[in-house]
Order: C-alpha cells, then sequence, then structure tokens
C-alpha cells in the first residue's frame, strides 16, 4: 500500500466514519460537540478532508433517502481506508511522539478498540507509559544537570 499523506483531520474522520457511516452535518455535529473540535468544526476544513478521502479512495459516499423528501450523503469507509487506518493505528510509538504528538497518541487510543481490539489498546498503553517514563526521566536528568532546585509544588527555582 503506497504512503498516503493524510492529516491528523483526516484521520480523524476515517476513524469516526470507519466506526459509523454518517453524512457530512452529523461529523461536523460530532466535531462541534465533543473533544473532536481540536481537530476542526468547520465546514471549509472538514468538507475538503471528506473530498481528499474520496480522491484517496478511503472512504466513498452513498447518497440515501431520509425522512421527508430529503436527500442525504453518507460518507462510508472502504476496505482500503479500513485498511489504511488499521496501520496507522498499529505504528508503533517513538520518543517524537510522545514529545510532540500526544494529541495524535489520544487520536489513535480513540479509534483502537474498534479496529484493533481490546489486546492492542492494552499494548499501545504500555508502549505509552514507557515512552512518557523516558521522556520524563530525560527531563529530570535536564533540571539536574541545569541544577534547578524542584519542588513539586512550585517548579524550577525562580518560577
Amino acid at each position: 500500500m503506497e504512503a498516503l499523506d493524510i492529516s491528523a483531520l483526516g484521520y480523524a474522520l476515517l476513524g469516526l466514519i470507519d466506526l459509523k457511516p454518517s453524512s457530512g452535518f452529523d461529523l461536523r455535529k460530532i466535531f462541534a460537540e465533543t473533544a473532536m473540535g481540536n481537530y476542526s468544526r468547520s465546514p471549509g476544513a472538514i468538507y475538503p478532508a471528506l473530498e481528499r478521502l474520496q480522491s484517496q479512495k478511503l472512504i466513498r459516499d452513498v447518497v440515501e433517502n431520509s425522512a421527508g423528501l430529503r436527500r442525504r450523503r453518507f460518507y462510508h469507509s472502504t476496505p482500503v481506508g479500513t485498511a489504511q487506518l488499521s496501520k496507522w493505528l498499529s505504528k508503533p510509538i517513538e520518543q517524537s511522539d510522545v514529545k510532540r504528538g500526544a494529541q495524535e497518541l489520544m487520536l489513535r487510543f480513540s479509534f483502537m478498540e474498534h479496529t484493533l481490539g481490546a489486546e492492542r489498546v492494552v499494548n499501545f498503553l504500555e508502549e505509552f507509559r514507557a515512552g512518557l517514563k523516558t521522556y520524563l526521566s530525560g527531563l529530570e536528568s535536564y533540571a539536574r544537570t541545569n541544577k534547578w532546585e524542584t519542588n513539586a509544588a512550585v517548579g524550577p527555582a525562580g518560577a
């Protein structure tokens, strides 16, 4: 499978659609009412991201009749989309992810059980904990090297 350029917003949309086929309106509502709003709640970002996912054949749309005369476009994950989501969720955690990508790690965590199962979630959390311990150890070493006086309630001397 070729490497695709998918943003965090794209993965958030792909994960939500993989959980449950949804309309653009439904997805916007989720982004507006939940922590997913960190990625975007703007239709000016969500709809173009959906179009990119469609052009990459990760999702497909189906127009369905709904109540009254309205027809709604629902997005469904494709087998390629589910495979790409699974590949992204399965990536090993690297130290750079722990230092600068915790938000993406939490996004991966939120879709992991549905796609990969509970056992992989536990392994992921163990990897994350190990990465955090390594990061914390590095921060403590840095503080000692720079002779910071640390106090849990106050922080570095002079702060």
